[in-house]
């Protein structure tokens, strides 16, 4: 009977044997982290080279040998034939204009929230110092 077992947390039960003198213990640590936060940037396509595949999976083309041709993603394939079916109407969703529109309009809405937090908050002092204009500047 096979056993599945939780997978090791402990360094050396991975294969990396170290000794750390402790005046290297921080750079160790160090290009530990940043090989550990290693990230991987998604691909960008220029808009011809969508629009093409996009078209051609509009025209019927198959999207899983489209993306084997272009070594692409198949789920990347479907969701830029996804936005293209809403962009000529068939598909119901948010248009790209439509959302960049509403991304602005969001923005300046917060804008506008921020500055008015700060005018409410400048005007409460002015509040608490408000004094009588007409009041003997005399003790």
């Amino acid at each position: 009977m096979v056993t599945a077992s939780k997978p090791s947390k402990n360094l050396t039960d991975l294969g990396f044997h170290f000794d750390l003198n402790p005046k290297f213990a921080s750079t160790f640590y160090d290009k530990l982290a940043v090989i550990y936060l290693e990230v991987v940037m998604p691909k960008l396509y220029s808009a011809e080279f969508r629009r093409e595949a996009c078209e051609r999976m509009l025209a019927g083309e198959a999207v899983l040998d489209l993306a084997k041709e272009f070594s692409i993603g198949y789920s990347t394939l479907y969701r830029w034939k996804r936005q293209a079916l809403v962009e000529i109407g068939q598909a119901p969703g948010t248009k790209r204009v439509e959302a960049d529109a509403l991304a602005r309009a969001r923005r300046r809405i917060k804008e506008l929230e921020d500055e008015l937090t700060l005018v409410k908050a400048a005007s409460k002092l002015f509040e608490e110092a408000s004094h009588d204009p007409k009041a003997s500047t005399r003790w």
